[in-house]
């Protein structure tokens, strides 16, 4: 980049020159000459421009690249913490290794796999023992559901 706008200001003083020249040599030779430098020099500078303009976009295009491959890293490193496993209620569920001294918690499998989301399953508190996640609000059989209640009234 520093280098296209080295290139772009010596085009710049040269043309200057050119002007120079023609004020001290007023023939038609030397007038035909500068402008014939003069129009090179302006091709040259166009494609300049257009080569700092794909500089200009490549850099942000390594920029969101560099973006994304440091997202994916920290999803890897994050995800390394969970192992699949089978909860108590049979869904098949990734799980916190606990290895930060947080609680032990299952996360939604499908907003990992689909989008590399981590949402800890919130416990629902009913007597099937179901959890759901907060972002896609799918359901997952985590706790042994309670005994039924027995309908059948005690005697005294």
């Amino acid at each position: 980049m520093v280098e296209i706008a080295t290139a772009l200001a010596s085009i710049k003083a040269i043309r200057e020159l050119g002007g120079w020249l023609l004020t001290k040599y007023k023939d038609a030779e030397t007038e035909r000459r500068v402008h014939e430098i003069t129009a090179k020099l302006g091709d040259v500078q166009d494609k300049l421009h257009e080569l700092r303009e794909e500089n200009i976009a490549v850099l942000e295009e390594k920029r969101q690249l560099t973006e994304r491959l440091r997202a994916a890293e920290e999803r890897n490193a994050r995800r390394s913490h969970y192992r699949l496993v089978r909860a108590a209620g049979g869904a098949q569920l990734p799980e916190f290794d606990g290895h930060d001294g947080s609680l032990r918690h299952y996360i939604c499998p499908a907003c990992m796999e689909t989008r590399g989301e981590f949402h800890p399953l919130q416990d629902l508190q009913n007597r099937v023992g179901t959890h759901a996640c907060p972002a896609c609000k799918a359901h997952y059989r985590v706790d042994r559901p309670d005994p039924e209640p027995s309908s059948v009234e005690p005697d005294f």
